[in-house]
């Protein structure tokens, strides 16, 4: 009888999440923060363990599933809307079951190899041996994969992170080759933002527009941007961040900008934030 130990199968199932979420982030031009990357994939694993220990118990696994996908998918995407993290879970889930069929046929294939030769040793030292070997197998076999489908996708976005009297936000941002907004005072690049991401950074006063009691160091902070929209003009309440940073290929660059609230219903193709290519593309 076969005997797979709960270390090894813990092993297993944390080398596929781990491999699966760190080449969807990449797919899916997410900045990866690598004790997030280990946190989730460490969550999956807790939960392939326990789905042993209680396999008899599905509506318990379903629930827990559901749970630990969901978990997952916020612990690594901090920031991101509804329809990145929705993309997010379904690569995953795809390139779950391509790496474990790929961990499964290796483990497999390893191991009667190795009986075969008649090789000699631990346990441990062939679990040890089993996966490395599955991790290098699963990287090269992913990595010829992202670079077949790394031009699926046409949208670009970097990470942002912005800093605004003591709040802060970090989160994707879509880089948007035809938005030219700036500050008619001085020509600054307009960033705009969704209401998800304007109310984590400015008080509700400044939400409702009640002018009269906004405190006074925002009302210093304040602008207004005109954008014209299918030949309408419009108005937008801008404000000026304490800080505001892009990270893109593992470099980080300050750059001053403007906020601009953007009150419309929507949001820039499952984005909360949109900034002008000019102040991206030389990033990185």
């Amino acid at each position: 009888m076969r005997v797979l130990y709960i270390d090894v199968y813990f092993l297993i199932n944390f080398t596929v999440d781990l491999l699966s979420l760190y080449f969807s982030l990449e797919m899916l031009h997410f900045s990866s923060v690598r004790w997030r990357l280990a946190l989730s994939a460490l969550v999956g694993a807790a939960y392939a363990s326990l789905s042993v220990l209680f396999y008899t118990s599905t509506a318990f696994l379903l629930i827990l599933s559901f749970i630990s996908l969901i978990g997952m998918v916020l612990l690594i995407s901090p920031g991101a809307g509804l329809y990145r993290r929705m993309k997010l879970l379904f690569l995953f889930l795809f390139l779950q079951l391509l790496i474990g069929g790929i961990v499964h046929f290796g483990y497999d294939l390893l191991r009667r190899l190795l009986s075969n030769a008649g090789l000699s040793g631990s346990v441990e030292n062939r679990k040890l041996l089993y996966l490395a070997a599955l991790i290098l197998l699963a990287l090269g076999i992913l990595r010829l994969a992202m670079a077949l489908l790394s031009g699926a996708s046409g949208e670009e976005s970097v990470e942002v992170g912005i800093t605004l009297m003591g709040r802060r936000y970090y989160g994707a941002a879509l880089v948007d080759s035809g938005c030219f907004l700036s500050d008619p005072l001085d020509g600054t690049a307009v960033v705009l933002m969704k209401r998800g991401v304007a109310a984590r950074l400015l008080p509700d006063e400044l939400l409702l527009e009640n002018m009269s009691r906004i405190p006074e160091e925002y009302k210093k902070k304040l602008r207004l941007i005109p954008i014209r929209v299918f030949g309408a003009q419009r108005i937008l309440t801008g404000i000026r961040p304490d800080d505001f940073y892009i990270c893109k290929n593992s470099k980080k660059e300050r750059i001053r900008v403007v906020l601009a609230y953007d009150k419309e219903d929507g949001d820039y193709e499952g984005y909360k934030l949109l900034i002008p290519s000019a102040i991206a593309k030389n990033v990185g």
